[in-house]
Formats: structure tokens, sequence, C-alpha cells
């Protein structure tokens, strides 16, 4: 990785949890509804544009790592199928059981590494989706699936950990090991005492905007007011707010800090937090990443 491609410290994968319990990916994510490609071929002109706005809503509805998982997990099971000298088609609980049989007990594959629930669940999202775009439909509730699966969460499912909390004292500790002089030093202060003061995962702190509807794949954005910072952040279930107070003192305030990345990194649309390039003395235009 080169020095303009740089990621989140550690330190701040620490701080954000603010002792939450692991995240997870989501057992049964929303599937992607399908692209409006053929339909658009088939409209009168003066409808174009209406369908073009439908295809924006589509895309809308799911992430792109939730679009590239899809692909990926019917890609897996493909070659699983092919592999075993198995039909993919019409879709056969009784397959798709020691399909995930196979993945439980690390046969899936040739590393013979066990997959964990949350993807094993995910998958079978996945097969229930890709089938039905295919005009199929593959029946979750069949007992060749359904025992099969609770079999494999009583078996191997594992409670969540919970990490401790970070004090205070251990925030202002991390705080002094970053370089207040430098552009990359302003930003991780300002992420980790807004993530710190407002509660927030790496995700939504990386997807913040500057302002609102500024971005296509923002996921929130600030508003610095005079009694503090308001952030407007949308999540699975809807939009929510979180209010971060201004500090005691400018050293440690997360708005202030804030303030400073933003007049010094010569930021005002777009992206919150990005990468610093040039060996530390600019700003790119890129989001920074959640890994």
């Amino acid at each position: 990785m080169s020095p303009d491609e740089d990621e989140l410290p550690d330190i701040i994968d620490m701080v954000v949890e603010m002792g939450r319990a692991e995240e997870e990916p989501p057992a049964f994510p929303s599937p992607p509804l399908p692209t409006a490609t053929r339909v658009i071929e088939r409209l009168p002109g003066h409808l174009e544009d209406l369908a073009g706005r439908a295809r924006d809503y589509v895309e809308a509805a799911s992430s792109a790592n939730t679009r590239r998982a899809y692909a990926s997990d019917w890609k897996h099971f493909s070659s699983w199928c092919r592999r075993q000298g198995i039909e993919m088609f019409p879709p056969d609980p009784q397959v798709v059981g020691l399909y995930i049989t196979a993945q439980a007990s690390g046969t899936a594959t040739g590393d013979k590494k066990p997959s964990s629930v949350s993807t094993i669940e995910r998958r079978l999202s996945s097969l229930t989706w890709n089938y039905a775009q295919r005009g199929q439909a593959l029946d979750r509730k069949d007992r060749h699936i359904t025992t099969v699966m609770a079999g494999i969460r009583n078996r191997h499912a594992a409670p969540p950990r919970q990490k401790e909390a970070i004090l205070p004292e251990n925030l202002i500790a991390m705080l002094e090991t970053l370089d207040r002089g430098s552009l990359r030093g302003l930003r991780d202060r300002a992420m980790l005492l807004i993530g710190f003061a407002g509660g927030l995962r790496r995700s939504e702190i990386v997807a913040l905007d500057v302002g609102r509807d500024q971005t296509e794949d923002g996921r929130g954005w600030i508003e610095i007011l005079e009694k503090g910072l308001l952030i407007t952040l949308r999540g699975k279930t809807g939009w929510r707010e979180v209010e971060v107070g201004r500090g005691s003192s400018d050293v440690t305030c997360p708005v202030v800090t804030l303030e400073t990345w933003l007049k010094l990194g010569r930021i005002a649309h777009g992206p919150l937090f990005r990468r610093v390039t040039g060996q530390g003395k600019a700003v790119g235009a890129e989001r920074l990443n959640d890994q």
C-alpha cells in the first residue's frame, strides 16, 4: 500500500466501537431489486426519464456491498454444485440443505474452513433472491433447510463479544499519539473525537458528508451550530439524529477539531473524511473506507 492510500488507524477501530458488541453482517440483508434495463427498452420515449429515475431507486434499495455479496454467493453456490455434479435448476431444498451443511462442516471449499452462521444465513438469502430473479422459487421453509439451519445455529452460533468501553483518559492518551501539525493527524483526531462523543461506528463516520445530498454514496451529513454539532445519519431502520456538544477545552472539543480539519483541509463540499495524499500535504477527493 502506498503512503497516499492510508486507511483508518487501529486506534480508531478501538474507540468508535464504544463498548458495542462486535458488529456482524446482517443475517438477512434486504435483497437488491432487479435492474430496469429491459423495462426501459420497451417503454415509449416520453417515459425514459421516469424509468431512469426508477433505476436510481433500485440502486438505492441496497448497498454496493450487498450487491457484490449476492453475486459472490451465487458464484460460490454454482461452483459447489459443479464440483459435486449436481444440477442447480430447478431449486431443490435438499440440495440447498446439503450445501449449507458443507459450509458449516468446512467441506464447501478446498480450504476446509467452516463458514460462520451469519455467512451461511446470508448465502441462503442470496440463493432465495437469485432464484427468484430467474423466475423460480426456493422454499426456505422446507424442512430440509429449516431443520438443518436450526441445528447449525445451535451448534455453531457464538455469542457476541462485548468490548470494553473506552474511558476519557484512554481517549486523551490516544489523541496524544497523533500529530496535530499534520493533515492526517488533524483528520484522525476529528474522527476519534466525533466517534467517541457521538457513539458512532466506523462505517457511519466515513459515510458522512459536509452537507445534505452532496454525494450518492453518503449516508448522512453534519451541521455545525453555535452550541455544537448535529449529525444526521441514515441507518437500516431509517434516519436518526445525533447531537454532539462543544467541549470545555479546544484541544479535546470535537467541534473545534472538526472545524480545524475542514479549514486546513479546504473541504467545503462532499465527503467529510478523505484520504490524505501528496506525502501528507494535500487532501484528496476520495472518501475513506471503513476497513
